[in-house]
Formats: structure tokens, C-alpha cells, sequence
């Protein structure tokens, strides 16, 4: 049992579990000495990022000799457990050789897409979802060394 004044002086606390529960709750009754009622009192969790994310989609991507493919969600998709996917971001570590990424822009006035160089090493899951990445290939047949 506790009285207003020890919440006034902050030595009532509540401490988790660590489980991976996101609600808990506590029922006080509370008393005058004289009435007394029961109340419910809500507590929400927030979740720890304690979890890496892995990987769904991981398909093999095929393009056309000077052609590009766009990066959809069916192709390269992760999650993670204690995040929201739309954070979770796509490092590129080794660039592709025989062509390069580039993202997929669009000017809502005129409905225009634009494709422009990727200019930085990652990509956000929630950029797949709206089919911004895209792989363009740079072989064509009359670049190709014969041999």
C-alpha cells in the first residue's frame, strides 16, 4: 500500500519484467478511510530494438543488355520484429559492375519520371515499396570487349 505522498516524492515505480509484452496494467483501490472504488490503471510498454532484421524477398533480378529493372517489394524485402520496416535500410557494400543503381523520381505537376544516380550507399525499405531504386545495366553489345 502507498499514499498520495509517496507518489509526491517519486518512490513508487513500476518496473518490467523485460518480456516482450507491449501492455500491463495495475487495479488500485483507492481509499478515504470511509468509500473506497477500484480503478484500472493502463500502462503501454514501448518495445526494445533488441532484434536485427531479416531478410524475406532475396530474388535474383534479371535485366536487359542497356536495360533497367525496378527493385519491387516481391524482388529484396526485410522486416524486423521491434521496428517499423519503413526504417530499416539497404547498405550497398559492393556496387554492381556491369551497370548502376538509380532512383526513380517523379514530378506530381507533370506526372514526369526522372531517374537520377544514386548518390548514396543505402536504400530504405519503405524506397522499395514505392519502386524507387532501380538496377539500369550498362552492357550493351557494342561495349562489350571481344576476346
Amino acid at each position: 500500500m502507498f499514499r498520495v505522498r509517496d507518489l509526491r516524492e517519486r518512490v513508487v515505480v513500476y518496473h518490467h519484467s523485460d518480456s516482450d509484452t507491449t501492455r500491463d496494467h495495475i487495479i488500485f483501490r483507492i481509499s478515504d478511510g470511509r468509500h473506497s472504488i477500484r480503478h484500472k490503471f493502463p500502462i503501454n510498454i514501448l518495445p526494445k530494438d533488441d532484434s536485427p532484421p531479416f531478410l524475406i524477398n532475396n530474388v535474383a533480378v534479371e535485366v536487359q543488355e542497356g536495360g533497367a529493372v525496378r527493385l519491387e517489394e516481391y524482388m529484396l524485402l526485410a522486416s524486423d520484429l521491434d521496428s517499423s520496416d519503413d526504417y530499416i535500410l539497404f547498405q550497398i557494400v559492393s556496387s554492381p559492375r556491369a551497370g548502376q543503381l538509380v532512383r526513380r523520381t517523379s514530378t506530381h505537376q507533370t506526372g514526369e519520371v526522372k531517374k537520377r544516380k544514386m548518390n548514396t550507399n543505402n536504400f530504405s525499405s519503405h524506397e522499395v515499396k514505392k519502386g524507387e531504386p532501380q538496377l539500369r545495366s550498362e552492357i550493351t553489345n557494342t561495349n562489350m570487349s571481344a576476346g
